[in-house]
C-alpha cells in the first residue's frame, strides 16, 4: 500500500480545527473562537493545492502596485521633512513602501524582493534629492560615489 500523499491543508492548521484550552482542559472549536479555519487566501475551497486562476498574477499587481506608490509618497515625504524641518529620514521610503504592498495579502514572495528594491531605490532617490553632493548634484555622481558616503 502506497504511503498517503498529503494535501496542503492537511498539512497546515486547517487539518487541525481545534484549539486546547489548557485552563481547564477542554478543547474548543477555532471557529467559535472567531479564527478562520477555512482555505487559505487564493485557494479554492475543494481542498486542491491550485491557486485560483488569476488570483496569484493579479495579487502580484496589486502587491507592487502599492509597493510603487508606497515609494512615491515615502520620497515625497522624505524630502519634504528634509526640506521644511531639516529631518533626515532615509528609512521613510522604505517603509511607506512595506506598508503599500502589505495593503494586499496573498502575493508570491518574488514580490517582497521587489518592493525591498523598490524601497531602496525610493530612499537613495530622496537621500540625493535631500542631499547631493557638493562637487556634482547629479544623479550619476551620487549613485558612482555611494561608497563615500557615512553610514
Amino acid at each position: 500500500m502506497p504511503a498517503k500523499k498529503w494535501t496542503r491543508a492537511e498539512q497546515s492548521a486547517d487539518f487541525f480545527p481545534t484549539l486546547v484550552n489548557d485552563e481547564i482542559g477542554k478543547i474548543i472549536p477555532l471557529p467559535a473562537l472567531g479564527l478562520a479555519t477555512g482555505p487559505r487566501n487564493g485557494y479554492p475551497g475543494n481542498g486542491d493545492c491550485e491557486p485560483v486562476p488569476g488570483t496569484m498574477k493579479q495579487n502580484a499587481i496589486l502587491v507592487l502596485l502599492g509597493a510603487v506608490l508606497g515609494g512615491f509618497v515615502g520620497f515625497a515625504v522624505f524630502v519634504w521633512l528634509a526640506f521644511r524641518f531639516g529631518a533626515y529620514g532615509f528609512a521613510i521610503p522604505g517603509v511607506v513602501v512595506g506598508l503599500g504592498a502589505s495593503l494586499k495579502r496573498g502575493a508570491p514572495s518574488w514580490t517582497a524582493m521587489v518592493s525591498g528594491l523598490v524601497g531602496l531605490g525610493a530612499g537613495l532617490l530622496g537621500t540625493w534629492k535631500a542631499a547631493p553632493f557638493r562637487a556634482d548634484g547629479s544623479l550619476a555622481f551620487f549613485l558612482a560615489n555611494l561608497h563615500q558616503l557615512p553610514l
